[in-house]
């Protein structure tokens, strides 16, 4: 079974259709960018707390609700400054240290589920992406992340990191998406 994946262009459609004027697109923007750049699961988007991000080292760290594995990654210059202004801009009131809440009263965290799945839906549809058969929730902007490190000639091992599979033999199923190399090795 091939893995869904969207290119780099695709990917960018998506990103340049949100309207971040609007508080739910400054969430809605932040989300999908964790996913398109960071490949973060949206199990893991949805818990991400106030103390995952270590403004003091640029890093975003949790504990990945699949795995239970701790991950680490970088908090790039434009996910810090998205994350920034959904949080003053956006974020309602809240004492919750979770980083995504409700925009509806009551003003609490999500539960459990695919709360995503509608957002990324709608912007792929705004941005006129064709999904012709490929899966199209936010688990794909995970695999396409991973793809387009793939044809950048990414090391696997690298990509295994960012991640956060426990070995690159899990990570495997990402070459499979890789139809170039595939051709070459042909």
């Amino acid at each position: 079974r091939i893995p869904s994946y969207y290119s780099t262009d695709e990917l960018h459609k998506i990103l340049n259709c949100i309207n971040r004027d609007t508080v739910i697109g400054r969430r809605d923007y932040l989300v999908i960018l964790l996913a398109v750049q960071l490949g973060i699961r949206a199990g893991d988007i949805r818990n991400l707390r106030f103390n995952s991000i270590r403004w003091n080292i640029d890093t975003i760290e949790f504990i990945q609700e699949k795995t239970k594995n701790p991950l680490q990654l970088p908090l790039l210059e434009n996910l810090k400054y998205a994350l920034l202004d959904y949080i003053k801009n956006s974020r309602p009131k809240s004492d919750s240290n979770f980083i995504f809440i409700r925009h509806r009263a009551p003003f609490i965290p999500f539960c459990t589920g695919n709360v995503f799945f509608g957002t990324i839906n709608k912007y792929m549809s705004m941005a006129n992406i064709s999904v012709n058969y490929r899966k199209h929730g936010l688990h794909s902007m995970r695999h396409s992340m991973a793809s387009n490190l793939l044809k950048h000639n990414t090391p696997l091992p690298i990509i295994t990191g960012i991640l956060g599979h426990e070995n690159t033999n899990t990570t495997r199923i990402y070459l499979r998406i890789d139809i170039e190399q595939l051709r070459s090795v042909a």
